[in-house]
């Protein structure tokens, strides 16, 4: 009794945290132009204030889905890696210089490493763990070096970019590098389907809302260094990479997999995007950052209440849950419809801005988009078709989905839906 009333009153504090970050994200979405903030060493304004309080959210829920922990040594010490890792991750977020900005942005990825080392269930989670940091730290001792060239001509702000000079592109590739493995674009994604399947509900739910966003807030921030010259190549590459990375998610049958190549797709589409260097480009990649920051978030939490049921990620060991939880059949196609794009979410108003961006490149991308919008919504709606339909061999009678359950799914969706009607104030 009184451990059932500990864990009550540690669950009602988590969930008074998260609507606190809720809140103020859809207050400063209807105030925006009161979204800015400078000091000597920090510098916020829109883009960065809003990924710090989907910080703030993000960790809160990934804090509670693990929170029924039955060791309460390693929950406080699971608690306290998700906190150091949301410290670093804001001190990135609100960096005015550039060393405080690399390392936050490597020391992020420790506690993840811990995370997944220390709570993973596989017996790969050692491997995949190191598979994640090699990647990195290899593709950050580049722009570490070309950081300190920068800092030696006198360059040590971020947002004093238009004293700055055109690097060469080796340099721009150096300086580009670490942001594309940490999106990650096609071919640099190896180690996140990886990271993911061997990480903990709550690692996965960070990893996809928050790390990943890390790459696209720093070619935001660099993006005026870059060289003009790598443009054509790098939206042609990023371009054909999201394409291909699209149809190798129709071919995965792993729920956890399929969810991170899609964050893949997602994320690298953010990049021919960001070279267009114009306004819609910035506010459209913030847009979908934040929808697929709940977005992805949620589906993983959804695939591990399923996985908890059947002890299999496999789409075809999970069929006809319609039938089996109804209310959580629900979720999934709300979420579901949210990754694809569907009207009164965030993500379609982040993604009419910025095909709108990449058609002033060239009209030729409006071929790439075309593909891209019929393979999002292809394996959006092939995970949802069989999870949710289908016969299974496996004899489960309907089951109810748990009050703690649908308030963190309510929690996903109220950012997600609800800022729709805000962000069209905004236009």
């Amino acid at each position: 009794m009184t451990m059932t009333m500990a864990l009550s009153t540690s669950m009602n504090m988590w969930l008074t945290i998260m609507m606190m970050p809720t809140m103020m994200l859809m207050l400063m979405l209807n105030n925006p132009t009161s979204m800015s903030f400078k000091t000597s060493m920090m510098w916020m304004d829109n883009t960065s204030m809003l990924l710090t309080m989907l910080t703030m959210l993000i960790t809160s829920l990934s804090i509670l889905s693990m929170n029924n922990m039955e060791n309460k040594m390693k929950s406080k010490k699971m608690k306290l890696m998700f906190m150091t890792m949301s410290t670093m991750v804001m001190i990135m977020f609100t960096s005015k210089s550039m060393m405080p900005f690399y390392i936050s942005f490597e020391a992020s990825l420790i506690p993840m490493f811990m995370i997944i080392t220390m709570w993973g269930k596989q017996p790969e989670k050692i491997q995949s763990s190191i598979y994640m940091m090699m990647y990195t730290i290899l593709s950050s001792l580049m722009m570490l070096t070309c950081l300190a060239k920068m800092n030696f001509m006198g360059q040590k702000t971020l947002m004093i970019m238009s004293e700055q000079k055109e690097m060469t592109n080796t340099m721009t590739m150096m300086l580009m590098l670490p942001f594309l493995v940490k999106l990650p674009i096609f071919t640099l994604h190896t180690w996140l389907p990886k990271a993911h399947v061997e990480s903990p509900v709550g690692g996965s739910m960070y990893l996809a809302g928050i790390l990943l966003k890390l790459g696209v807030y720093g070619m935001m921030r660099t993006i005026m260094f870059y060289s003009k010259n790598t443009s054509n190549l790098m939206t042609t590459f990023t371009m054909w990479g999201c394409i291909l990375s699209t149809i190798m998610t129709l071919s995965q049958s792993d729920m956890k997999t399929l969810i991170a190549y899609s964050s893949v797709v997602h994320m690298s589409i953010l990049v021919p995007s960001l070279y267009s260097s114009s306004k819609s480009s910035i506010m459209s990649s913030t847009m979908i950052m934040l929808g697929h920051g709940m977005c992805s978030s949620a589906l993983f939490f959804l695939s591990d209440t399923l996985y908890k049921k059947s002890n299999s990620r496999n789409m075809y060991m999970n069929k006809n849950q319609m039938h089996k939880t109804p209310s959580n059949s629900m979720w999934w196609m709300i979420m579901t419809a949210a990754n694809l794009g569907m009207p009164f979410s965030l993500n379609l108003l982040g993604e009419l801005f910025l095909f709108s961006s990449m058609m002033m490149m060239t009209k030729y991308m409006m071929f790439s988009i075309m593909i891209y919008s019929l393979m999002t919504s292809t394996y959006s709606i092939y995970m949802y078709a069989y999870t949710q339909y289908g016969s299974n061999k496996k004899s489960m009678s309907k089951q109810k989905t748990n009050t703690m359950q649908n308030l963190m799914l309510l929690i996903h969706f109220m950012p997600l839906y609800m800022t729709f009607t805000i962000m069209m104030k905004m236009i």
